[in-house]
């Protein structure tokens, strides 16, 4: 289910298919994720089949279907947060903001407000998370992630596409 913005409203695992390579949980991801994520010369992997996008940091897959296909990092147009470390590496797809960019930042401040200014620019509703990270889904909480690993821990008691009232918040 998604919002009007395109994010997942929901952050529970929606199917117990597990990654054919590392046997990790993914998460499912739509048509509109793969047909602009995929290189031209692999969209054949799309199909009528559910996807699903690999949470582990180490594997190679980044997309697959229970049936054991799946697709690799080469054959993915864009850097994938997760499984990426090069400084040009997106943390927020919808705004460019880059891995270096912000490692730049910690050094310089020793700390980032990176989620602040992501969930100020998601007010004016120009984000397209859908189509532009891999994972089909809002960055925030992989950025929190990804900060706590660098030793920073977020500011942020915002939560993309969620809020204290229940309604998505996403992008709005």
């Amino acid at each position: 289910m998604t919002n009007s913005c395109g994010c997942k409203t929901t952050t529970t695992i929606e199917n117990e298919s597990l990654c054919p390579k590392c046997r990790q949980q993914g998460v499912v991801v739509g048509l509109v994720t793969l047909n602009a994520q995929i290189k031209n010369e692999f969209k054949a992997f799309i199909g009528d089949k559910e996807h699903f996008f690999c949470t582990s940091k180490v594997c190679e897959v980044v997309y697959y279907k229970s049936n054991g296909e799946l697709l690799t990092k080469d054959k993915i147009k864009s850097l994938i947060t997760l499984k990426d470390e090069e400084p040009q590496t997106p943390l927020c797809y919808c705004f460019k903001v880059l891995k270096g960019d912000v490692l730049a930042e910690l050094a310089t401040n020793g700390s980032s407000d990176v989620i602040k200014r992501i969930e100020e620019k998601m007010k004016g509703k120009e984000c397209f998370c859908e189509k532009a990270n891999p994972k089909g889904r809002c960055c925030t909480e992989d950025i929190k992630i990804w900060l706590a690993q660098q030793g920073v821990s977020s500011t942020s008691q915002s939560s993309c596409c969620s809020s204290n009232d229940g309604k998505n918040s996403c992008c709005h």
